[in-house]
C-alpha cells in the first residue's frame, strides 16, 4: 500500500470513529472540524486517483448543508 493510500486510510478510520486527532510516527495532527477532514479524505482521494490514472471521483461523497439565510 502507498504512503498516500495509507494516509488515506488512517484518515477515513478517524472520521469514521468522529476523532479530529491523530498521532502516529510521533507525529501528530489536529484538524479543526470534521468539514477539514473530509476536505483532506478528498484531497488523497484525489491523488490516488491521478496516480492511478483514473477519475478524480471515487464514489466517495460528502454532502453540505446550510440554512440558506
Amino acid at each position: 500500500m502507498s504512503d498516500v493510500a495509507t494516509q488515506l486510510a488512517a484518515l477515513k478510520e478517524m472520521y469514521a470513529k468522529g476523532v479530529l486527532s491523530l498521532e502516529q510516527g510521533g507525529e501528530k495532527v489536529t484538524f479543526a472540524s470534521g468539514e477539514e477532514l473530509r476536505r483532506r479524505i478528498g484531497d488523497l482521494e484525489d491523488q490516488l486517483a491521478s496516480q492511478s490514472g483514473g477519475s478524480s471521483s471515487t464514489g466517495f461523497h460528502y454532502p453540505s448543508f446550510d440554512k440558506g439565510l
